[in-house]
């Protein structure tokens, strides 16, 4: 073992006894060479490469200290779609309090630009599209891939959240349409729908997005199309056959409205004002009639499953991925401070807490649903299981491809009779082949 290992271990063993901590000073070369068992110029240099490295901070005249004491600053960007800022802020102190990482953190909207900061700032991100560096260098990335299945070099799985219609279930006991009508195909829509509007509700709601997409029809398409993915982005036609022109019935009787949390739209389905939501992920068990969203009062919640031909349930699913961009020439202590950072919000602590107070599911493989998601009957339709499979909203060849049919749905929905036409052309543009 060379000496500068033996200092390195030296280091940790006095931290783990409490006779070291960051900011205190090494003792003197001597004392190290006893404790080592090696020569003066030897400890020397082995000081000095700790020093590179970052481990200690040399000042001349005064002795090495070992690093840590100053907070060393992050930049975390989330979505804070599913859970307030000062609630995320409130969480990580509490599941950092305790370590000796001594950081200091940033929390920025996920789309907000990077900071241009003297030094650069590391920035934190839990997104699904967001990338940056490798992470496999980092202390604990072995361990991290062992319990996240999907991890790659560039990503940790976070957290997900799988989705389904939502049922105002107080509403179908009003026109007598239980979901247990709503068998696969959606032949039942124009009946319900009919029922719907006659007792003066919307028979389905979905808010606008900052990015339109249509997205909120995934489900939809693929139940309509017995589960073929091609009719997503490939050659096959769709639009333009019995199911398309029924997806076209169903967009119409969509009423779409902007989401805005704190003047909650009185026609949306979270308000009573439509008896289905396309498009309802798992968050919406904590969410519904919580004190931070005035804009979700379901009082009888229930869940529709997408449902594929040999009985699946098909889960569209959004995920939240990790990521990292660590600026050039980061020395190994904040590295490992870094690492120290991930290890807490990946812990089965932060995550049960995290998941209990936004609906969301971890993605570690060694926590049950059972310890933070609620297991009636209704929320267990959200669950991952053997009889279901999911499609990610975030697969490279959906974003695109949903972007552009969103425009031309709404076109075909503004303009009937052109519909036809417009219907032929998401056909076209649907064809990633035809972009190249």
């Amino acid at each position: 073992m060379t000496t500068v290992q033996k200092l390195r271990n030296y280091i940790s063993g006095e931290m783990a006894a409490g006779r070291l901590k960051p900011g205190d000073s090494l003792p003197g070369l001597r004392r190290i060479c006893n404790d080592l068992g090696c020569f003066y110029t030897t400890a020397q240099r082995a000081v000095k490469e700790l020093g590179r490295e970052g481990v200690l901070r040399i000042e001349h005249g005064r002795g090495a200290f070992l690093t840590g004491d100053q907070a060393l600053e992050i930049e975390i960007a989330w979505a804070f779609d599913v859970i307030e800022r000062d609630e995320l802020a409130a969480l990580i102190r509490k599941h950092l309090a305790g370590t000796d990482l001594n950081l200091e953190l940033h929390l920025v909207e996920i789309d907000s630009p990077l900071q241009e900061n003297t030094p650069p700032m590391p920035r934190l991100s839990v997104d699904a599209h967001e990338t940056g560096s490798e992470l496999n260098h980092l202390p604990g990335y072995e361990k991290w891939k062992k319990m996240l299945p999907g991890a790659t070099l560039l990503h940790l799985p976070f957290t997900f959240a799988p989705h389904a219609i939502g049922v105002n279930l107080d509403l179908m006991d009003k026109i007598g349409f239980p979901t247990g009508r709503m068998t696969r195909g959606f032949q039942w829509f124009a009946e319900y729908a009919e029922k719907a509007v006659q007792a003066g509700f919307y028979p389905m709601s979905r808010e606008f997005r900052k990015i339109p997409s249509m997205n909120w029809a995934l489900g939809i398409l693929m139940e309509l199309s017995g589960g073929r993915r091609e009719i997503l982005s490939g050659g096959v036609p769709f639009y333009t056959t019995a199911a398309g022109h029924l997806f076209l019935e169903i967009a119409r009787n969509t009423h779409f409205y902007s989401a805005m949390k704190d003047t909650p739209e009185e026609d949306s389905f979270y308000r009573g004002g439509s008896g289905l939501a396309p498009l309802v992920g798992s968050w919406i068990t904590a969410q519904n009639q919580s004190k931070f969203r005035p804009d979700m009062r379901v009082p009888h919640l229930g869940f529709r499953n997408y449902l594929l031909p040999d009985g699946r349930r098909l889960l569209p699913t959004n995920r939240q991925r990790l990521s990292l961009r660590i600026p050039e020439d980061f020395d190994d202590a904040r590295l490992a401070r870094l690492a120290g950072l991930i290890e807490v919000l990946l812990s089965k602590e932060f995550q049960i807490d995290y998941c209990r107070m936004t609906g969301m599911l971890s993605e570690r493989n060694d926590i049950p649903y059972s310890e933070y998601f609620p297991m009636d009957a209704e929320s267990r339709k959200l669950l991952p299981g053997p009889d279901s499979v999911s499609i990610s909203f975030s697969e490279p060849y959906i974003y695109p491809v949903m972007t552009a049919m969103q425009a031309l749905l709404e076109t075909a929905l503004e303009i009937p009779e052109c519909s036809e036409r417009i219907l032929q052309k998401m056909d076209i543009r649907k064809n990633l082949d035809q972009w190249q």
